[in-house]
């Protein structure tokens, strides 16, 4: 990101830790809870609450979940929104997706392993899963939201807090 303004910056284009001093430059103790005068920090709100750059969000939004789920694990004939169908689910994917795309599709290859291992006489093909579509969706899911690959923070995997986080902010049940 880069910003210039006639009197802020003089004029000049400033970037990086010049541009990271600059949006702190008048903060301080004395300042500290109170409105500051910052036009850097005023145009980026000017342009957030743009609907514009709104519809721009979205669209990205749209964009980088159907990249998402339209992976295919390893193996499997069909792509990730063949499986997950539901909103839990393809905010799930999209949650590991966006942290960590390339252990997307593996982690579901793992969990698809597991359920068919479990399941083998469901058929592979989600189409054919029939009224126990959602069953099987839900099941695969109990096992993927809590073991795909995430970040870890002192040596214990993210995953599991935030599916949970995911199940309670779509209201679903655990």
């Amino acid at each position: 990101m880069e910003y210039a303004h006639p009197t802020f910056t003089n004029g000049a284009r400033i970037i990086g830790d010049e541009l990271f001093n600059a949006l702190r430059r008048d903060c301080s103790i004395d300042t500290s809870r109170k409105p500051v005068q910052c036009p850097p920090v005023a145009s980026m709100a000017h342009a957030l609450s743009s609907p514009l750059y709104q519809e721009l969000q979205l669209k990205d939004f749209v964009d980088r979940l159907n990249q998402a789920i339209g992976k295919s694990p390893s193996g499997y004939a069909y792509q990730i929104k063949d499986y997950l169908q539901s909103p839990l689910g393809r905010a799930t994917v999209l949650d590991q997706d966006v942290n960590w795309p390339r252990a997307t599709p593996v982690s579901m290859k793992t969990s698809l392993d597991r359920f068919f291992q479990h399941n083998p006489l469901v058929p592979r093909n989600p189409a054919e899963w029939g009224a126990n579509r959602s069953a099987y969706e839900t099941s695969i899911l109990q096992d993927y939201g809590p073991s795909r690959s995430m970040a870890q923070v002192n040596g214990v995997s993210v995953a599991p807090v935030r599916y949970q986080h995911l199940v309670q902010a779509l209201g679903m049940p655990s």
